[in-house]
C-alpha cells in the first residue's frame, strides 16, 4: 500500500511504513518546503520517493537519489553566482526535472519564476523582461522555438539551460538566432555534473 501526496509538482510517494498520522505531523509541522524535504531524506531516505516514466517504464529514485540531484543543482546554481533574491525563470512541462530545478532554486534561497509552458513566445518573452532574470530554464526545444524569433528583443545575457538536448535531429534543431554564439544554451546534465551535492547540502 502506498501513500500519494500531489503538494509538489511531482506525484511524491510514501512506503506503508510510514504511518498516515505521522506524515500529517511532518506535514503541518514545517515551515517551508525545503525543511520538509531535508525531514522526509532524514526519515527515508532510502525508500522509493517518486517513479519516473521513460520509454514506457517507470524507473523509481529513492529519496535520497532525488536528494543528491537536488543537492548537485543547488551547488551548481551557487556557483554560477546566483544570489538570495535573485529570480530564475523557468518554462517547462510537468516532469522531474522540474521538481529538482524548484527544490535547488529555493534552496539556493533564489526566487522561483514559473512561467506556462503553454504560453506563446512574445509572451514568454514578456515574463522574462519584467521578472529581470539572468538564468532560465527550458523543458527542450519545443520551447526555445517559440523564443527563437524573439531572439534579439530578449534580455541581454540571458543564459539558458534546456532539460533535452536543443540538437537531437533536424526537427529539434535550434533556428540559428538560439545556437550557440548567439543565445548560449548548456543541456541541463553538463549544468548539473558541475555541482558538488555536498557543497548543497551544507545550505540546509
Amino acid at each position: 500500500m502506498f501513500f500519494v501526496a500531489i503538494s509538489l509538482p511531482a506525484v511524491l510517494v510514501f512506503s506503508d511504513e510510514c504511518q498516515w498520522h505521522n506524515c500529517g505531523a511532518m506535514f503541518l509541522q514545517v515551515p517551508t518546503i525545503i525543511e520538509l524535504f531535508s525531514r522526509r531524506i532524514a526519515a527515508d531516505g532510502p525508500q522509493p520517493a517518486l517513479g519516473i516514466k521513460r520509454a514506457g517504464q517507470y524507473h523509481w529514485l529513492t529519496w535520497n537519489e532525488v536528494a543528491t540531484d537536488v543537492y548537485r543543482l543547488t551547488s551548481a546554481l551557487i556557483s554560477l553566482g546566483i544570489e538570495p533574491g535573485e529570480r530564475i525563470a523557468h518554462v517547462s512541462e510537468n516532469r522531474y526535472e522540474w521538481l529538482v530545478t524548484d527544490l535547488a532554486i529555493q534552496l539556493a534561497r533564489a526566487v522561483h519564476v514559473p512561467i506556462h509552458p503553454t504560453l506563446a513566445g512574445p509572451q514568454i518573452a514578456w515574463q522574462l523582461h519584467h521578472c529581470g532574470c539572468r538564468f532560465v530554464f527550458l523543458s527542450g526545444p519545443q520551447q526555445a522555438v517559440k523564443l527563437s524569433p524573439l531572439a534579439n528583443e530578449l534580455p541581454p545575457n540571458l543564459q539558458f539551460f534546456s532539460y533535452d538536448p536543443c540538437d537531437i535531429d533536424g526537427r529539434a534543431r535550434l533556428p540559428p538566432s538560439l545556437s550557440p554564439g548567439n543565445i548560449s544554451i548548456i543541456h541541463f546534465n553538463d549544468l548539473l555534473h558541475r555541482g558538488n551535492p555536498a557543497d548543497g547540502q551544507h545550505l540546509e
